[in-house]
Order: structure tokens, then C-alpha cells, then sequence
């Protein structure tokens, strides 16, 4: 493995207080290069989700930290105020959501929410930040960066959403982007081109990146080791070659025969999405 950009050590996070506590993380550890895509596999419910809102400093005031260590790029987040924490959001670490069509805010254009983050994280103003924002539209795939900067989320189809959110997480260059099962809403062909998007952008900007996920197929064409978890523990992590070939738990053998396979071809990838229509 490569250096380790991330490494989170014996995580555990527990949600209520006094006799209502409940662990819901049980001793996470996983570590991610620059460079490369780990995987963090489990059905809903596992605790991959709230593994990632931990990185991300968003447990919420019912949540909490209660063991373990999160460093980032050497810095314990466990550690960072809240103020550090939001400057280290967007800016080193970023976010690809579930479901884009909540994520974007409706009433304002792709541009501007683009626009919005730049402005909060870099040192850049007036034409810059315009020439910033058909950069990234273009570098996620929009063959017309400024029709697609005129755009409204609604005229947007949803794997042309995902680009936008994808987009809106490397705006910034990043060094981390975690990827809360990113193509869950979308049909086999939009999936399989979201992730060769997603490898594209690990290997050209040599990010680390969390690929969070219950789908073992789309997982296994990215990533090149994963953790699995189960009710909030890890029950096997390894290479995703041995972890398909030979899995050591029930769990994994029963997430490996339950979940269908998908086609995905990497040529698949690099067509281009097709570009928003009825632009005002």
C-alpha cells in the first residue's frame, strides 16, 4: 500500500447518552494511499455511512467519537475544532452523496453552487472563478461546460447529476473523496460510467478515495482492497481479488451470492453523458 493518506485506527462511534448509548461502529481500521480507492462494503445498516460522517466531523450532536483515531494527511481529526474541521471539509476532504437531486440546491444553477465552493476554499475571484468552474464540468465529462453551467438541477438527467456532485467534491483538489454509494440511483450503463470516471480522477489527481458501497461487483471494478462490515464490525478486509475468490466469512460469501452482477465494461466508461436540455 501506499503511504497512508488515511488511517483510521480502532474507530468506534456510539450514539445516545447515559443508559440509552448504543455503539454503532465497533472498532473500524482502515487505511487509504493517495493514489488508490478502498473499498467499505456492507448492507445498510453496517455503519459504512456513519464511518464516513465521522471523517467528516458530522455525527451531529446525538453522536460521538467514543474511540479510536481518524488522522488525515498526519492531522488528528479527533482533535480539530470545529472551525478547523470546516476548513478541512471541501478543501482536503470531500463528500459524493447518495442521491445528487438532494444534495443540489434546486433554486440555483450548477455554476453557482460550483461557484459557492470555490469561493469558500480557494483565493480565487471574478473570471477565475468562472474559468475554474468549465474546467472541473468539463474534467468530470460535460462536452459543453457552459450549458451545463446555465443549468438547473432539474434539467439535468441523474447520472449528469452525480458528474455535477462529483464536480463540486474535486473543485477544490481534494486529497480524500469519500464516495457514499454514489451510484445507487442510477441504471447499469450510468454506473459503469460514473466509476471509470471515478478511477480517472484517482489516478490523474492521485486521490485517496472511499468507495463506500453494498454492491461487491461495482466495488471489485474499482477499488483494489476493501473492508467489509457487518452491524458495525469488520469481519474480513484484504485484497478484493482474495475477498472474492476466497472469503474467509459467511457474511461476505452471502453478500458475494446475493448480490447481482453487474455487467460493468470498462469501455462503458468514456462515452460522454448527454448534455442538459431546455437551458433558460
Amino acid at each position: 500500500m501506499n503511504e497512508a493518506l488515511l488511517s483510521i485506527e480502532n474507530l468506534r462511534v456510539t450514539f445516545g447518552a447515559g443508559k440509552t448509548q448504543t455503539e454503532v461502529l465497533h472498532g473500524l481500521d482502515l487505511q487509504v494511499g493517495r493514489g488508490e480507492a478502498v473499498g467499505l462494503v456492507g448492507e445498510s445498516g453496517s455503519g459504512k455511512s456513519v464511518a464516513s460522517l465521522a471523517v467528516l466531523g458530522l455525527l451531529g450532536n446525538a453522536g460521538r467519537i467514543s474511540g479510536g483515531r481518524i488522522v488525515l494527511d498526519g492531522e488528528d481529526l479527533g482533535r480539530a475544532s470545529e472551525a478547523r474541521m470546516r476548513a478541512l471539509r471541501g478543501r482536503r476532504v470531500s463528500m459524493i452523496f447518495q442521491d445528487p437531486a438532494t444534495a443540489l440546491n434546486p433554486a440555483f444553477t450548477i455554476g453557482a453552487q460550483l461557484a459557492d465552493v470555490i469561493r469558500a476554499h480557494r483565493p480565487l475571484r471574478g473570471r477565475a472563478i468562472r474559468d475554474e468552474v468549465h474546467s472541473v464540468l468539463a474534467r468530470v465529462g460535460f462536452k459543453d461546460p457552459r450549458t451545463t453551467e446555465r443549468a438547473y438541477p432539474h434539467e439535468l438527467s441523474g447520472g449528469m447529476k452525480q458528474r455535477a456532485m462529483i464536480a463540486a467534491a474535486i473543485v477544490c483538489e481534494p486529497a480524500l473523496l469519500l464516495a457514499d454509494e454514489p451510484t445507487t440511483a442510477l441504471d447499469v450503463t450510468v454506473q459503469a460510467q460514473i466509476v471509470e470516471l471515478l478511477r480517472t480522477l484517482v489516478d490523474e489527481m492521485d486521490l485517496g478515495l472511499v468507495f463506500i458501497t453494498h454492491n461487491l461487483d461495482l466495488m471489485a471494478e474499482l477499488c483494489s482492497r476493501a473492508v467489509v462490515l457487518k452491524q458495525g464490525h469488520v469481519v474480513e478486509a484484504g485484497p478484493v481479488q482474495d475477498i472474492f475468490l476466497r472469503p474467509s466469512h459467511d457474511y461476505t460469501r452471502h453478500l458475494i451470492a446475493s448480490i447481482p452482477r453487474l455487467p460493468v465494461a470498462r469501455d462503458m466508461g468514456r462515452h460522454q453523458p448527454e448534455e442538459p436540455r431546455n437551458v433558460r
